[in-house]
């Protein structure tokens, strides 16, 4: 098994949102789906908040061969991408605010629920 991150990137590589997942029970259009509904839920758009390029998806496996062994690394990540942000907020260099929710959600993407069309488990990381 090996976990892979799905990251929705603009043009300069800004990342939105991602999800982490493994390989044993997710597939890419999986992953995807399911970072593009938590996107939605928190009210992001498809166009980068600091640069407003559009955003793409990109998936990309990781050194870790278990979620559990990711999760401190992408939390830290998270946490870490999250203050920067905040910074670049208070300087005025962004399109538009920080999400007030960003990281709130905790650093799983099973705190968005698989819509009915997808019955497939997941589970992941988010990271900034």
């Amino acid at each position: 098994m090996t976990v892979w991150i799905t990251q929705m990137l603009c043009p300069t590589r800004h990342c939105a949102f991602a999800g982490a997942w493994d390989d044993a029970r997710t597939r890419p259009e999986q992953a995807e789906a399911q970072v593009r509904e938590a996107m939605r839920r928190v009210g992001l758009t498809d166009h980068c908040g600091i640069c407003g390029g559009g955003l793409r998806v990109e998936h990309a496996p990781t050194h870790y061969a278990t979620l559990a062994e990711a999760l401190p690394a992408l939390t830290e990540s998270e946490r870490r991408n999250i203050a920067s942000r905040r910074v670049l907020d208070r300087l005025g260099l962004t399109r538009e605010p920080l999400h007030p929710g960003a990281g709130s959600a905790g650093a799983t993407l099973d705190h968005f629920p698989p819509t009915a069309d997808r019955s497939a488990p997941t589970d992941g990381a988010s990271v900034d």
